[in-house]
């Protein structure tokens, strides 16, 4: 049983079907998406987890590995849209996640 790492791949993972034909069907364990999300409109956001739910449903993939920025500055709000590449906080816990008391609780086992 072996590991295989795909190679690292620049594409907009917002847009519809575009997560599907980079794994061309292939099954992956992991989804790794980092410092992308808290860039990304709110659509952008739904549209990408929509693919990533995609990829659970058609290609078996079982986990997403996601990073957060719950840090808050003073006015910022993760729920108000942005322009595409400006930032926000991104909290999980954010109502974008709709078992957010699940990813609570796992990351404080994993603290």
């Amino acid at each position: 049983l072996g590991v295989l790492v795909r190679p690292f791949v620049q594409l907009d993972i917002s847009a519809p079907g575009e997560l599907a034909r980079a794994t061309n069907g292939e099954q992956y364990d992991i989804v790794l998406i980092n410092d992308a999300m808290m860039h990304m409109t709110l659509a952008d956001v739904g549209s990408t987890l929509q693919g990533v739910n995609a990829l659970a449903r058609d290609a078996k993939t079982r986990y997403l590995v996601a990073n957060d920025h719950p840090y808050e500055r003073r006015g910022s709000n993760p729920n108000r849209d942005i322009v595409r590449g400006h930032w926000r906080p991104l909290p999980h816990e954010a109502a974008l996640l709709p078992d957010a008391h699940r990813f609570r609780q796992v990351r404080r086992a994993i603290r």
